[in-house]
């Protein structure tokens, strides 16, 4: 885990060695960059080579796609000679010259033969991949044009080359291949149908060819490395070292330290420093740049990141200590679904974001509401000179302000001692501290019975609240009231009543708020759907055969025979008498 602060040793030491062999030896010098694949020696490369020579004065050469010396040769001449030097030359070659007029090009090849110690005078050759190089292309023959730059025209050069990674293309291309092809004796096969199949095979011969690729290109280059090869350094960074290469301090969403944290955990070296790695996640992360800004808060834009994190290391059991998160399961398939297309749909996106973020800072205030609550508390039983009077107004002015949801916060036990504690301190303002604990405790009733799974979830302290508002006449009466207008609303409420229904079948759950709605459902209210609306009639009958089933306690009985009696009276009419009858049959009724 990371813990402490670290500070890079390994690579400020390197970047000094390369500084120091490539400028103060005056003949030529062979560097070779050696370590693991993936870690970012060629970036790390090209950021130094950047920052330490003008572009005129270092030259990188990927030996990848290369199938000839020429080829070498072309991209150095095309990445040393800049069009003042092409035109000095061309000047003194006119033969090139009249090549150009003609539009056949320049033979960049015949710039090479004219290669000098001068050519080369203060710049840095760089060659790398040498394990993608050609197999049309002799690694001996590329080190031999290696030798020759730095034995007769004294370059400076750095190899970068990955550990082993020769030794391993060579044994995948020591693996033979054989191939089988089947051959007909007989070039006239029209016959071949209307044999049977043992004989269609004596018409077929089997041709096998062996095919055997084999390359010792790691052997090859030991050998003539040790002879051109000066200095041996080594490219061992920290995961810290390679991030800080590559992360965008514009993502300001982004908690790097996190970042950190998370690679502390992957316990593969090289996938740890793996700088593609770290690009495609700072490449994916900038996805979310426009949709979480400095106010969304930081526990979603950390979850995203560990979300993406996941996502492209594929590392499992990694832990978060030192930053907080949310849940976001909510929305972790558009997140995915997003890394993978690499494309956002930000508006809509945006919008998931920002009710999360406005849970979460409405969840961070209530929390901070509750905290300066108790901290008055502790000051005023432990400050002695924190007068009653002081904190009876300190704490009026945090209820007041926050008396929508106050309740809620401290739970209405602890809101009803608070009121009393403060008409204690001061019992001038009793009338005011009563008001305030009806108007609050009213909203808090609201809470409640707008949303049955508000119950649910203090179903060990319903009894205890529902004492408490049972007490206080005016509260009791409210409850009511409100519970009784609610029932009678959503009960005149077609749509509710069909949804309320297709719920519970659907789910298989159900809670009192359900049965009360379905119970308040008059036989006369009954009639008057059946008739009036066919999705209510299916629905209803559907509802009544699943729930007759039960067994036990007989649920939603009250819906069901208010139905039933509904049916018999319509059924009187002979209008519907062949359709009802044959509902009534199904419940045992003649």
């Amino acid at each position: 885990m990371h813990n402490t602060q670290y500070t890079s040793k390994q690579i400020p030491i390197l970047k000094s060695q390369l500084k120091e062999i490539l400028s103060k030896e005056k003949d030529g010098v062979v560097i070779s960059l050696q370590g693991s694949w993936g870690i970012g020696k060629t970036f790390f490369w090209n950021d130094f080579a950047t920052q330490t020579w003008n572009e005129n004065k270092q030259v990188y050469i990927s030996l990848f796609g290369k199938h000839s010396l020429d080829d070498i040769k072309k991209q150095i001449v095309l990445k040393i000679y800049d069009s003042n030097k092409v035109a000095n030359f061309l000047e003194k070659h006119p033969i090139i010259g009249k090549a150009i007029e003609s539009k056949w090009g320049v033979d960049t090849s015949m710039i090479a033969s004219s290669f000098t110690k001068e050519t080369f005078e203060g710049i840095v050759l760089c060659f790398d991949d040498f394990e993608r190089i050609s197999p049309k292309l002799s690694i001996s023959e590329v080190l031999g044009v290696i030798s020759e730059l730095k034995e007769q025209n004294r370059c400076k050069i750095v190899l970068i080359n990955n550990n082993d990674s020769l030794k391993e293309y060579d044994e995948l291309n020591h693996k033979k291949v054989l191939k089988k092809h089947q051959l007909k004796k007989d070039k006239d096969t029209s016959f071949l149908e209307e044999c049977k199949y043992g004989e269609v095979l004596k018409e077929y011969k089997t041709e096998e060819k062996f095919f055997i690729s084999q390359t010792n290109n790691q052997e090859i280059f030991d050998k003539f490395s040790e002879k051109i090869i000066d200095f041996r350094l080594y490219y061992e960074p920290h995961y810290i070292d390679n991030l800080s290469l590559v992360k965008d301090e514009a993502l300001s969403f982004v908690k790097w330290e996190l970042v950190e944290e998370l690679l502390s955990q992957v316990n593969d070296n090289n996938k740890q420093c793996n700088i593609r790695l770290m690009k495609q996640l700072i490449s994916k992360l900038k996805l979310f740049s426009n949709v979480l800004n400095d106010e969304i808060n930081e526990r979603i834009s950390n979850s995203i990141v560990f979300e993406v994190f996941k996502n492209i290391y594929q590392f499992q059991g990694l832990e978060i200590v030192n930053f907080l998160l949310t849940d976001i399961s909510g929305f972790r398939q558009l997140i995915i679904s997003a890394i993978k297309k690499h494309y956002l749909e930000e508006e809509s996106f945006k919008e998931i974001i920002n009710n999360l973020n406005e849970k979460i800072n409405s969840s961070v205030e209530n929390t901070n509401v509750y905290d300066n609550t108790y901290s008055l508390y502790n000051k005023f039983l432990y400050d002695l000179s924190y007068s009653d009077n002081d904190f009876a107004k300190e704490i009026y002015d945090i209820f007041h302000k926050n008396k929508k949801n106050i309740v809620q916060i401290l739970g209405l036990k602890s809101f009803k001692w608070f009121i009393e504690l403060l008409i204690k301190t001061d019992e001038s303002k009793q009338k005011k501290f009563d008001k305030l604990y009806e108007k609050s405790a009213k909203k808090y009733i609201d809470y409640l019975i707008k949303d049955e799974k508000v119950e649910e979830h203090l179903h060990f302290e319903i009894d205890e609240i529902m004492s408490i508002i049972n007490e206080n006449d005016t509260l009791a009466l409210y409850y009511k009231e409100e519970k009784e207008k609610l029932e009678t609303q959503d009960a005149s409420d077609i749509t509710v009543v069909i949804k309320t229904m297709t719920d519970v079948r659907k789910n298989r759950g159900w809670g009192p708020k359900d049965e009360n709605l379905l119970k308040s459902i008059s036989v006369t209210q009954q009639k008057k759907w059946i008739e009036e609306d066919p999705s209510y009639l299916e629905t209803a009958f559907a509802f009544a055969r699943w729930s007759k089933g039960f067994s036990g306690d007989k649920h939603f009985g009250i819906f069901n025979k208010n139905f039933l009696e509904a049916i018999e009276i319509l059924n009187e009419n002979k209008e519907y008498k062949n359709k009802l009858t044959l509902m009534l049959n199904f419940f045992g009724v003649s």
